[in-house]
């Protein structure tokens, strides 16, 4: 447990900035590459009687990326929820990032319409038929045959329409950026822990276990000291075949591309072993980068 004299145990709230809608990767104003950063004020101080007070030294950074299974949501989704997590840590004096990338199409919005007419039709034929509106019948015929073609059409959910490794190299854009403009907001370049939540997780893991991203976007893999994943998604496999074939045709596909040959390496569960020696202890891999020390990931399989 840390001492109370311990320079980044922050026991009180503090009050922090947020610099919302900074572009981290120059790309025609697209504005998925951007993040809101949280920034703790922390007051300058002074170590003896007379002296100027002295700036404070630079703080350990946090990297936050959202989820939405590689196909929706952004920063700001969940009516600002990923925002709470930027502002809960610049409290306890960490800067945070809380970062958006671009998505990939998504089938279920084609599920989410089509079954949404089915429905409107099921009700519009009830309601018909308990009038004894028979002739009304026809009318739903043509709106039966468009929810169809939604449904099994494969509609875009916003202009990205990107695949891997498009997420994740926009991530590692973003924290290259980061790396480069520590000092602007008061963060330790070289102590810099990820996280993220569901696909986010996913995409904070492979940036710790596959550093190639990190290093073509420019970015330093040793200063990665930890990387945190709620509810990550890992793999692409679980328990249940029949759960698998429908992440995989639902989420897997569309984000990843249709050769199951290749989504081996695509998830953080494949390069694990580069980072585990026989003893259990985290170890260099072959390619070096510098895996952290420590690695929290709490298992899950969300999108």
């Amino acid at each position: 447990m840390a001492s109370t004299a311990d320079p980044l145990l922050v026991p009180e709230h503090l009050p922090y900035t947020c610099e919302p809608d900074i572009c981290y990767k120059e790309d025609g104003g697209r504005k998925k590459h951007h993040l809101d950063m949280f920034v703790p004020v922390i007051a300058a101080t002074s170590t003896s009687a007379g002296e100027a007070p002295s700036a404070p030294p630079p703080r350990p950074l946090m990297v936050f990326f959202h989820g939405g299974g590689w196909q929706r949501g952004d920063r700001r989704f969940f009516h600002g929820l990923y925002g709470n997590i930027g502002a809960s840590f610049a409290a306890r004096g960490y800067p945070t990032a809380v970062v958006s990338y671009r998505l990939s199409r998504s089938p279920l919005l084609a599920v989410f319409l089509g079954y949404g007419a089915l429905a409107a039709i099921i009700a519009g034929l009830v309601v018909a038929i308990g009038a004894g509106d028979v002739e009304f019948l026809p009318v739903w015929l043509p709106l039966w045959a468009t929810g169809v073609v939604i449904r099994l059409c494969v509609l875009p959910w916003g202009q990205d329409q990107v695949q891997h490794p498009g997420h994740v190299a926009d991530c590692a854009a973003a924290v290259a950026f980061l790396q480069r403009n520590a000092a602007r907001f008061g963060a330790d370049p070289a102590r810099i822990v990820l996280s993220g939540h569901s696909a986010g997780g996913h995409l904070a893991t492979m940036l710790v276990l596959e550093p190639s991203h990190l290093r073509a976007a420019g970015a330093d893999p040793a200063a990665i000291k930890a990387v945190v994943g709620l509810s990550g998604v890992y793999s692409h496999r679980f328990p249940s075949a029949v759960v698998t074939r429908g992440f995989r045709a639902l989420y897997v596909r569309p984000a990843f591309g249709d050769d199951p040959g290749l989504w081996e390496e695509m998830f953080p569960i494949a390069h694990a072993h580069k980072w585990a020696r026989k003893d259990g202890a985290a170890g260099a891999g072959g390619d070096g980068g510098g895996a952290p020390a420590a690695t929290a990931a709490a298992a899950g399989g969300g999108g």
